[in-house]
C-alpha cells in the first residue's frame, strides 16, 4: 500500500521514519539485552560418584605420599577427609634425611629387620591394612594387592599359618633322614634314591618357610624352583623304581631330567618378564600325572606278580 502524498515529504514522514528505525534497533538488540539481564542457568548436576577404587588409592598413596609426605594417606570415601595411617614411615626412613615435622623416624624391631622390611614395604603393608579397614566399613569384599590377598603380619611374618605348615612338612621329611642316611651307607637297594628325594623335599620346604615369612623376589624364585626340583625328581625316582634301569642308564636318565628341569625353569622365569604361572602349573600337573601313572603301573605289576606266587616283586625299597 502506498502512503498518502501528504506523508511522503514533510515533518510527519520524517517522524514516522525515526519511529520505525528505533523499533528496528530495539528488536535487533532485544535478545542480547534479555541474555545479559537474565539469571545464569543452574550448574549441571555433578556426575554420579564412582565407587572408590581402593587398589588405585593404595597404589597412589604408596608411590607418591610415602616418599613425598613421609607417610601413607587415605581419603575416606564416606567423609571425604584425608586421614593418615598411624605409624607409617617418615621421610628420614626412606632417604636418611631429617625427620618430617620434627617426628622421629620409624624404628623397626628385630623381627622386621631380620625379614628385611624397609620403609617402602612397611608403608605398603600399612596402607593395605588401612584400605581394607575402609573396605570392611563399607561392606566390600577383600581385594588382592600386588597379586596377593591381604594378610596380617605376625612378628614380621606375612603368612604365619602357611609358614608353620611348611615347617611341619619339612620336619616330617627330616625325621626320616637319619634312617635313610644309614640305609644308604649300607648300600641298601634304592636307599640312595629315596635319600635324594628326601633332601630335595627338605630344601623345598625350607624355601617355602622363607617365602611365606617374607615374600621377596629371591624367596619367590627359590620357592618355585624348589617345587620344580621336587616334581622332576619325583618322576625320575618313579622311573628308576618301576623299571630298575642299570646304573649307566639311570645316570643318563638323570642327565635328561636335569636338562628338562633347567629348560623348564628358564622358560617360566624369563629375564625381566613376568613369571609364567599358568605354564608352570600345567607342567607340574603333567609331571605329577605321569608320576602316578608310572607308580600305579608298578604297583599293579607287583600285585599280579605276588598273586602268582612270585615273591617280592622286584625287591624292597
Amino acid at each position: 500500500l502506498a502512503a498518502p502524498r501528504s506523508w511522503r515529504g514533510g515533518p510527519r514522514a520524517a517522524m514516522v521514519r525515526r519511529v520505525v528505525s528505533l523499533l528496528s534497533l530495539l528488536l535487533l538488540f532485544l535478545p542480547t539485552l534479555a541474555v545479559a539481564t537474565a539469571e545464569p542457568p543452574p550448574p549441571p548436576p555433578p556426575p554420579p560418584k564412582k565407587p572408590q577404587n581402593y587398589a588405585w588409592v593404595m597404589d597412589v598413596c604408596v608411590r607418591h605420599d610415602c616418599f613425598k609426605t613421609g607417610c601413607a594417606s587415605l581419603r575416606d570415601s564416606n567423609t571425604g577427609n584425608v586421614t593418615t595411617t598411624a605409624g607409617a614411615c617418615v621421610s628420614s626412613c626412606a632417604d636418611g634425611g631429617t625427620s618430617l615435622n620434627g617426628t622421629s623416624p620409624r624404628e623397626f624391631d628385630a623381627a622386621l629387620r631380620v625379614l628385611r622390611w624397609d620403609c617402602a614395604s612397611d608403608c605398603k603393608y600399612r596402607c593395605m591394612t588401612a584400605v581394607e579397614r575402609a573396605r570392611r566399613r563399607e561392606g566390600l569384599e577383600p581385594k588382592k594387592y600386588y597379586g596377593k590377598w591381604p594378610f596380617a603380619r605376625v612378628l614380621g611374618t606375612q603368612e604365619i599359618v602357611s609358614a608353620v605348615a611348611s615347617v611341619a612338612n619339612g620336619g616330617a621329611h627330616a625325621w626320616r633322614l637319619p634312617t635313610l642316611t644309614r640305609a644308604a651307607k649300607r648300600r641298601m637297594r634304592f636307599a640312595a634314591l629315596w635319600l635324594g628325594f628326601t633332601l630335595v623335599n627338605i630344601n623345598a620346604w625350607i624355601w617355602s618357610v622363607l617365602f611365606h615369612c617374607r615374600e621377596l623376589p629371591f624367596t619367590h624364585y627359590m620357592d618355585y624352583l624348589g617345587v620344580n626340583i621336587v616334581f622332576f625328581y619325583a618322576l625320575y625316582a618313579a622311573f628308576v623304581r618301576a623299571f630298575e634301569p642299570s646304573a649307566r642308564r639311570a645316570a643318563a636318565l638323570a642327565v635328561a631330567f636335569v636338562a628338562a628341569a633347567v629348560a623348564h625353569v628358564r622358560h617360566v622365569n624369563p629375564p625381566r618378564q613376568r613369571y609364567r604361572y599358568e605354564y608352570n602349573m600345567r607342567a607340574m600337573f603333567a609331571l605329577i600325572g605321569a608320576f602316578w601313572v608310572v607308580m600305579l603301573w608298578w604297583a599293579f605289576r607287583g600285585f599280579r606278580f605276588r598273586s602268582r606266587g612270585g615273591g617280592g616283586g622286584g625287591g624292597g625299597g
